[in-house]
């Protein structure tokens, strides 16, 4: 009897213990199929693709934001993670419209799995809500070659032009140790290599990332700085040997014409010299500071 009264009893508390205890899952799909939202927050679902592969300089689609609710509703994204970019970042969804984010990785992100929590911003009947979902991909190793041209050489990543940033490096053939040629976009000949052909070992670098190493022909041209042309004499101006010399001073104007004997403007002609002839009579005398007077 104590035995079925005490299995009753270890039943009963294992039923207990059972019902109130609730699982802790993460809960990955946040928004409208989340039972727990809010109402707002059911009217926006944030959909993380499931796990995708995507290299180094490469993209592939990632989220997808859906907009249950029966107005228009703007949201932002948000993340940490140098390496990564969502295009687009925010938008605007109409009722009922939905928008695929694209991942974009850079060439520098270091290859391996990735679990990138990402968060969405938005505003719902005026409410301000919060959803965050985690995307996990594996980033793979972009491939870093390089091509021989006629006299030149091309830097490609993932068969396309590299990016900004890969740095070109050169030796002599067994040589231990590398120079840096240049630097993409510009991976001009270095300014110590005087003009002609060389033939170099060269290797292409981004981050942890080398590409072979190749063995090329190149020619290194010759710098021809063009002349500036010697600026034009100004109009008016007189050059002599190769010098500009200043402009001549202008001839003084001749003197007007005495006016015609006889005539009113001859009258007043003459007294005016008469009385300028007074004025010089008059005029002070002074002495100079050796004591000699000046006239």
């Amino acid at each position: 009897m104590r035995k079925i009264l005490l299995g009753v009893v270890i039943t009963g508390f294992a039923m207990i213990v059972f019902f109130t205890v609730k699982p802790q899952t993460a809960n990955l799909f946040v928004g409208s199929e989340d039972p727990l939202a809010s109402p707002a927050e059911q009217a926006i679902m944030l959909e993380p693709y499931s796990f995708f592969t995507v290299v180094q300089g490469g993209s592939a689609p990632a989220l997808l934001v859906c907009n249950d609710s029966v107005e228009k509703v703007s949201f932002s994204l948000g993340h940490e993670h140098a390496c990564l970019t969502f295009q687009p970042q925010g938008d605007q969804l109409q009722p009922g419209g939905e928008r695929e984010i694209i991942l974009l990785v850079d060439p520098s992100c270091p290859p391996g799995e990735i679990d990138l929590p990402v968060y969405l911003r938005a505003s719902v009947n005026g409410e301000r809500i919060g959803l965050e979902t985690v995307v996990s991909f594996l980033v793979t190793a972009g491939e870093l070659t390089m091509r021989q041209l006629e006299g030149a050489f091309a830097v490609l990543w993932n068969g396309e032009p590299a990016p900004r940033g890969v740095q070109v490096y050169f030796r002599q053939p067994g040589a231990g140790d590398w120079l840096l040629w240049g630097e993409t976009p510009r991976i001009d000949p270095p300014r110590s290599l005087a003009p002609g052909n060389y033939s170099f070992e060269f290797q292409a670098r981004l981050g942890d990332t080398m590409s072979e190493i190749y063995f090329f022909n190149v020619e290194v041209p010759e710098i021809i700085v063009p002349e500036e042309p010697e600026p034009e004499p100004e109009e008016g101006s007189f050059a002599t040997g190769g010098d500009s010399a200043a402009q001549p001073e202008p001839e003084p104007a001749p003197p007007p014409e005495p006016p015609k004997p006889g005539t009113m403007d001859y009258l007043i002609w003459q007294k005016k010299l008469q009385e300028e002839a007074l004025k010089q009579k008059q005029a002070p005398v002074d002495e100079d500071e050796d004591g000699w007077w000046s006239f």
